[in-house]
């Protein structure tokens, strides 16, 4: 027993009550156990780590001494089970957490006198006794379940009744035992199952181990049904009980529909993101969830008080082997399809694991795909569109990929690719053509470079010249042209006509809209002929004003632009024909706001020829990641000034000749990357005790789906009157004129890929107050603008897609609020930033610079566009 502490005796039908996490979950597992000792102080509680034993450092960090009486934390490994070994590599950490589940429970039934036993998940708070359970046992029960949700759902949010039983009838996170016959073969039979089919895998009916669980009552004669409304009280379920916190002889305490509530579990809770309730649904809000928001709160505070930001940042020990091979997520799933029945690890006193990698990279017969990579093919429905494995020749075409592009793409250790590349390298290309075919691939990669060369040659003999090249880089069965995934497609169809089709978002009140109209008023502007297609999502707000629109000829255009991140780019099929884009040059125009490119996005330049990106800082996280061309095109800057001369939209209480401050954001992005916290807070410093101060308007995009941000906006300005939030949608005039009427704009970001509203600001001639720091740093420096220092913090979980192990810009509070009062002090000093200000944008993002940036790089791709 690894840790443990001092043990009680159990006493004659003791209830032992336990939790399984893995250590950077202790913090939870810490609140679980206070919570549980305040209403049952004599409670017997065990954590079973699946993981690694705490270290002595970590043991000096337990809010709850390891000697204290009647608590236990013991190590998985010492479990005794049989294939612990196996498990630690065929399951990720929540898939192991719920395997061992019935081994927890048998290893309690075997100590002498326990004879009940009480699973909680770690992110469980008990608020009163667990009455319900401890009468079940007393009337003989032998298992107690509470189901997921008594009544169906009201509406089509997420979860919906077809989830909830895909998960399972049955929420796992709470399970009572009495030791018994019929209890001990349910355990017997449960273990056994879970020993290899624990995977999370819906597609396949597989939840871990609550499945399962629904043939229980099956198997149980004596199982009760726990439906009292206080018992695992979670997001999926408040639909069909109230939570309320009532008041008894100056005693607070909480209920569910009137009856006292046992435990809250709280299931998809973000520490240090108070405002999300449950990352895992959008049904509530914190805004939604009434009283409720006060309990979410006080737990919030106790995984703080327990030891929340150290226990998180400890490593999950089984993400790696015993000599140090880390093993992925692909790995474990390729592993787990070559031993579906036990592996050479499945023997016993294994309890780590060392990983052979011939074990996924062997075809269990001849002809077959290898394990791992009949997972990759599994995992990306865009390679399965490109590569079909019915065929030979299919599953050539698939091997020669894999072993070319597909094992860096994800993200293997490199044993593993070096695996993959002495296995297949050799039989990509064989014979005597093996030396043309690497030649003409070295060609077509370096096409992007080559281009300054040959656009002189005349169009025909271009073409001539990169058919044959792609003839001889390809193998018998392949499509080159359309190949999905290629490191270049070289070129397009020169039937087609020269010109343009852009896709974007062009009607979407957003960035992304915004930049793609700006796309399109570039193009009108240069005479290129072009074509657009508007994409939109459900819900968007879309912009009031005209967007230039075209229509592309019957031929279509020869080189396709589409106005869309990463990640849309992923389910381009969703959005368009993908016909559409044969024999087009693909260029990709995206975002991205952090300074590492997502591993998992990384394939979306299969697509594309090319990436175009607003910022240096872009462009950096891309040519990490990629050799395909990445060039910057700045968004363009909005004409502010030319704009049609409306009234500003102020909000009411601000008198005419009052100074403003404004700064803006859209909540359908993320309210911690825009950090207007960090502007409220310095102007509120900055301000505070002036009888005189300016005013702060705060103008908001995408109020109707972010009530819990909003209401967290409105907290933090709560008793400041010179604070406005202006939440109505703004067409783009009504907000160019916001920006022509405010005297200075701020923006304390976290990380911009561009910055669009501190461009408009700065076109507008306002000084700009920014944080120093990614996209707006190429058009914004101490001579145009007030940079402002700061610190780079790691990214918190749940605040940003995409972002572990990410870091981004903490802004100096002290700087920001010299910099208000030293602009609010000095109007000339405005006057002489704006106007530097509104001449830098116009030289580094304004429609002259842009054409002519635009027009070099199509006439780059296309030579028939230089006359244009």
């Amino acid at each position: 027993m690894a840790g443990a502490g001092t043990k009680t005796a159990p006493k004659p039908e003791q209830t032992v009550w336990f939790t399984i996490c893995a250590r950077n979950y202790i913090a939870y597992a810490q609140t679980l156990f206070i919570s549980l000792r305040n209403h049952h102080p004599d409670a017997h509680f065990v954590i079973f780590l699946a993981d690694a034993p705490l270290r002595s450092e970590d043991l000096g960090q337990l809010t709850v001494p390891i000697d204290t009486p009647g608590f236990e934390i013991m190590a998985a490994a010492d479990l005794g089970i049989p294939h612990f070994a196996d498990m630690t590599v065929r399951y990720d950490v929540m898939e192991l957490a719920t395997a061992i589940k019935p081994d927890c429970f048998r290893h309690l039934f075997s100590q002498a006198d326990a004879k009940r036993a009480i699973y909680l998940d770690p992110d469980i708070y008990v608020t009163s006794a667990l009455d319900q359970v401890n009468r079940a046992f007393d009337q003989d029960e032998a298992l107690v379940l509470t189901p997921h949700i008594r009544r169906p759902f009201p509406d089509k949010a997420h979860p919906d009744d077809t989830q909830i039983m895909r998960a399972g009838v049955y929420n796992l996170g709470f399970a009572a035992m009495r030791a018994c016959s019929d209890v001990s073969r349910l355990l017997d039979w449960w273990s056994e199952k879970l020993k290899v089919t624990g995977h999370n895998d819906l597609s396949r009916g597989q939840f871990v181990d609550q499945r399962y669980m629904d043939l229980a009552p099956a198997f149980v004669e004596r199982t009760h049904i726990l439906r009292h409304a206080g018992y695992n009280a979670a997001y999926w379920n408040l639909h069909d009980r109230v939570i309320n916190r009532a008041y008894h002889n100056d005693d607070k305490h909480w209920t569910a529909d009137g009856d006292p509530l046992a435990f809250f579990h709280f299931s998809g809770v973000v520490p240090g993101h108070r405002s999300i309730f449950s990352k895992h649904q959008n049904r509530y809000e914190r805004g939604d969830i009434g009283p409720l928001a006060r309990l979410l709160d006080a737990y919030l505070d106790h995984l703080d008080a327990n030891g929340q930001a150290y226990f998180s940042q400890i490593p999950y020990a089984y993400d790696h082997d015993v000599d140090g091979l880390p093993i992925t997520n692909l790995m474990r799933s390729a592993f787990a399809s070559r031993f579906p029945d036990g592996s050479p690890l499945s023997e016993p006193a294994n309890t780590r694991a060392k990983f052979d990698v011939a074990w996924i990279m062997r075809a269990k017969k001849e002809g077959d795909v290898p394990p791992l990579l009949s997972q990759a093919w599994q995992a990306r429905p865009d390679v399965q569109h490109a590569f079909s494995l019915e065929t030979q020749a299919g599953r050539d075409q698939f091997t020669r990929w894999f072993a070319r592009e597909g094992a860096q793409m994800f993200d293997l250790p490199s044993p593993v690719i070096d695996a993959c590349t002495a296995t297949f390298s050799g039989e990509a290309l064989a014979g005597a053509k093996a030396v043309l075919a690497r030649g003409a691939s070295r060609v077509l990669a370096a096409a992007p470079s080559l281009r300054p060369l040959y656009r002189h040659i005349p169009v025909t003999t271009r073409a001539r010249v990169k058919t044959a090249l792609f003839r001889a880089a390809a193998t018998p069965g392949e499509q080159p042209a359309e190949q999905a995934n290629r490191a270049a497609t070289g070129g397009f169809d020169e039937n087609r006509t020269p010109g343009v089709h852009l896709y974007g978002y062009l009607q979407a009140k957003s960035g992304i809209g915004a930049s793609a109209r700006g796309l399109a008023h570039l193009l009108d502007g240069a005479n290129i002929p072009f074509g657009t297609i508007s994409f939109s999502n459900p819900g968007d707000e879309r912009e009031s004003e005209p967007f230039i629109a075209r229509k592309a000829p019957r031929s279509g255009y020869r080189i396709s632009v589409i106005n869309a991140n990463a990640e849309q780019v992923l389910v381009l099929d969703e959005l368009i024909d993908p016909n559409r884009l044969a024999g087009t040059y693909r260029v990709g125009y995206w975002a991205w706001e952090l300074a590492r490119f997502p591993q998992a996005w990384i394939s979306a330049l299969d697509r594309l020829d090319e990436v175009w990106v607003p910022s240096s800082f872009v462009a950096d996280s891309l040519r990490a990641v990629t050799k395909k061309p990445v060039h910057v095109l700045p968004h363009l800057a909005p004409d502010v000034t030319a704009a049609p001369q409306t009234p500003a939209p102020l909000p009411a209480g601000i008198p005419r000749d009052a100074l403003i401050f404004l700064t803006a954001l859209d909540l359908n992005s993320y309210l911690e990357r825009k950090n207007p916290a960090a502007t409220i807070a310095a102007f509120k410093s900055a301000f505070a005790t002036s009888p005189d101060a300016p005013h702060l308007i705060i103008q908001i995009n995408g109020v109707q789906n972010a009530s819990a941000d909003l209401a967290t906006l409105r907290t933090a300005i709560a008793g400041v009157p010179h604070i406005h939030l202006l939440t109505e949608a703004l067409s783009d005039g009504a907000f160019f004129a916001l920006h022509r009427r405010a005297d200075v704009f701020v923006s304390l970001h976290r990380a911009e890929g561009y910055g669009l509203n501190m461009a408009a600001a700065m076109a507008a001639g306002k000084p700009v107050i920014a944080t120093d720091y990614s996209g707006n740093r190429d058009f914004m420096d101490e001579t145009c603008a007030v940079p402002i220092a700061h610190r780079l913090i790691p990214v918190p979980q749940g605040a940003y897609p995409r972002a572990a192990g990410q870091v981004w810009a903490e802004p100096d509070h002290e700087a920001a609020v010299v910099a208000m009062r030293a602009l609010a002090d000095d109007p000339t000093h405005r006057a002489t930033l704006g106007a530097r200000a509104s001449a830098r944008i116009k030289a580094h993002s304004g429609s002259s610079p842009l054409r002519a940036q635009i027009l070099a790089r199509l006439a780059d791709i296309d030579p028939a566009l230089s006359v244009a």
